[in-house]
């Protein structure tokens, strides 16, 4: 089911996540964009492989050096593979070098939209959402969550009410969110990360190698 629901993501994107217009929009995927044909030795479209290619072929879940969708550098090759069933879903908003695109959607709005709905992700980060698809997650249940992530993209395009999509926001503190929409608390948030550099912080962060103060046995 996970590769299904990942061919069918990479699908949605292919079609509409262009970019040409304001509505060109969908979340990708952290995953390969391409894959090695194993039979013609040639790199077709994620989006094109047939389920078969996914499931028989470890080679297409290989973060290989140099690619832009992982994001690491200095990785060596064939040491690292995608877990295929941790799928983590991306939001639109983050250039390739990891610096902040002027129009974004940060995955707390994405995620309590979900929650409202009844769907829990494993966790997430500033622009992403892990999902789990352990035993039990059937083609009903990831198609439920392409259909929610659809009526989400429907009331941000339609620029939606906050009091239609977070009633409880509205309710609990009028005086900050009363009258604004959707869009208005997505650029509220996206600009402020922007404006702060948080996801180059954050990358900084992770990039430095924390020293020990004191060994496990002196603790």
């Amino acid at each position: 089911e996970y590769m299904g629901f990942r061919r069918t993501m990479a699908r949605v994107e292919k079609e509409i996540g262009t970019g040409k217009t304001k509505t060109d929009w969908w979340f990708p995927m952290w995953q390969p964009k391409t894959i090695l044909d194993p039979k013609t030795k040639k790199k077709i479209a994620f989006a094109d492989a047939s389920l078969d290619t996914l499931r028989d072929n470890p080679s297409c879940w290989i973060l290989h050096p140099g690619e832009k969708w992982h994001g690491f550098e200095g990785l060596p090759d064939n040491r690292c593979m995608l877990d295929p069933i941790k799928v983590t879903v991306l939001m639109p908003g983050v250039n390739e070098d990891g610096t902040l695109a002027s129009f974004g959607i940060p995955a707390a709005v994405v995620v309590k939209f979900l929650d409202t709905r009844g769907i829990i992700n494993e966790k997430s980060g500033d622009y992403s959402i892990l999902f789990l698809f352990s035993m039990g997650i059937t083609k009903g249940k990831w198609g439920t969550l392409i259909t929610e992530l659809f009526e989400f993209k429907r009331l941000y395009d339609e620029n939606a009410p906050l009091e239609e999509v977070f009633p409880d926001l509205t309710d609990t503190w009028p005086d900050r969110y009363s009258g604004m929409t959707l869009q208005d608390l997505v650029a509220g948030m996206h600009v402020f990360k922007k404006y702060h550099h948080m996801n180059e912080l954050l990358q900084q962060a992770f990039s430095l190698q924390p020293k020990p103060a004191i060994t496990c046995a002196e603790a």
